[in-house]
């Protein structure tokens, strides 16, 4: 499991018991993961700004980017799964600013 907005990680064997590999991964924020080629990738995220970064690692623990600007648009909340031998990733959804008739603003 990868942290939301934070930047830990967690391993478990049974899905009842955890336990906290790190609580400080090197990547900024998290977009989605997946994993591939035997190793755990997060792509993209948003933290104050979005991101199109890559990063993977073998531990949990040691993560390398692998580039800090991918060709695809930077990104949150998106899907993204390993298939054929290719990672993919698609959609999108951006928390858009909305003024309502009382002035008070919300996200959609």
């Amino acid at each position: 499991m990868f942290g939301g907005t934070g930047s830990d990680v967690w391993n478990s064997e049974n899905g009842t018991t955890w336990t906290q590999v790190t609580s400080t991964a090197a990547w900024p924020a998290l977009g989605s993961a997946l994993v591939y080629d035997n190793k755990m990738w997060i792509l993209g995220g948003a933290s104050g700004t979005y991101y199109n970064h890559v990063w993977n690692s073998t531990d949990g623990i040691t993560w390398t980017q692998v580039t800090s600007s991918a060709a695809w648009a930077a990104r949150d909340s998106f899907s993204a799964l390993a298939y054929n031998n290719k990672m993919w990733i698609m959609g999108e959804m951006r928390a858009v600013p909305i003024k309502t008739t009382s002035g008070i603003q919300r996200t959609a």
